[in-house]
């Protein structure tokens, strides 16, 4: 799972044991990781013990249900996105669709963004498809 909401937690129920990863890039860094970049390099030690224990208390959660969890510290690099695609080409990352919406049907696009405002959108990304000419 890629998680760029900062929500993975509350699907490790879900995810497939011994082989589920999760990869957040919008959780807090570990303290560790934070003092590897050199900008980041003077952060207090109490801050950087903080932000250590909360990475260990979410690697725990994640082992629990047998999943592997990582932070990707991105820094805005050509890298890191050819990391991440790396990720998306092997397909160890693949998105959960959970509606497919054609744009062009306001009725359908207000529907969904109903939904998703009301949170109830169910699993799954809502995705609006676009015509084949753009307009």
């Amino acid at each position: 799972m890629f998680d760029t909401t900062g929500q993975s937690m509350e699907f490790l129920s879900r995810m497939v044991p011994e082989t589920g990863l999760i990869v957040s890039i919008s959780t807090t860094p570990s303290g560790t990781q934070m003092q590897g970049i050199p900008e980041l390099s003077n952060v207090p030690f109490v801050v950087s013990t903080v932000l250590d224990t909360l990475d260990s208390v979410r690697k725990w959660r994640a082992r629990r249900w047998k999943v592997q969890y990582e932070y990707l510290f991105l820094e805005l690099k050509s890298q890191d996105l050819d990391e991440l695609r790396t990720f998306v080409d092997d397909g160890k990352v693949k998105p959960v669709v959970g509606l497919t919406v054609p744009f062009e049907d306001i009725e359908q696009v207000r529907e969904a963004a109903m939904t998703t405002y009301q949170a109830k959108g169910g699993l799954g990304k809502t995705v609006f498809t676009m015509p084949a000419d753009g307009r």
